[in-house]
């Protein structure tokens, strides 16, 4: 008998851009010149100071798991450059993951129930009401504004009894907005 996978597997969407992709580098391979616009991958090579450091650490045997929340000495200095930004935090505070996208995920999985609701950004990331319905929730589209920010009036309309979770992406992807600190400071005081 075929193994089948659960059925909330079929409520995941594709983000498309990784189709495109695919496509995108067929056409590069048949010899077409590809702008790319679909990936949000650096559009140079790693650095030669990071690949000789990847390199030896390998050498020098770096090849075991870690503490889950990421190498202490990386979420030192992650903290540091925060604090030399004005953000307080410590290391203890500070999760480092291979992406953004688990990590949504696992908080929303963590977060929300059947009948929730969870605002998501319109455009944003198709995973992101993807995962909110595997979950068992349900999205609200908050519009962004013609610079891609967010409109703290128009987003605190949305919130209802049922609301539980609000995504915010900035710098907004695939708008590039960005949010002034007042604004930031407005989704926060509305999150709380």
């Amino acid at each position: 008998m075929p193994v089948a996978p659960a059925k909330r597997v079929t409520t995941l969407s594709g983000e498309g851009a990784f189709d495109v992709l695919v496509a995108a580098r067929r056409l590069e391979a048949a010899g077409r010149r590809v702008v790319h616009l679909e990936i949000g991958e650096p559009d140079g090579a790693t650095p030669p100071h990071v690949v000789e450091a990847a390199v030896r650490a390998l050498h020098d045997g770096h090849t075991r798991y870690v503490d889950p929340a990421g190498l202490p000495a990386l979420r030192d200095a992650i903290a540091a450059a925060l604090g030399g930004r004005g953000i307080r935090a410590t290391a203890d505070r500070v999760v480092v993951v291979p992406g953004a996208k688990p990590m949504v995920f696992y908080a929303l999985l963590a977060l929300v129930e059947p009948g929730d609701e969870v605002l998501v950004p319109d455009p944003g990331f198709p995973i992101y009401p993807s995962v909110v319905r595997f979950a068992g929730a349900v999205p609200v589209r908050y519009p962004l504004d013609a610079a891609g920010g967010v409109d703290v009036g128009r987003l605190a309309a949305l919130i209802g009894p049922r609301t539980r979770a609000l995504v915010v992406n900035l710098p907004g992807n695939p708008t590039g907005g960005v949010a002034t600190l007042d604004a930031l400071s407005a989704i926060a005081e509305l999150a709380l």
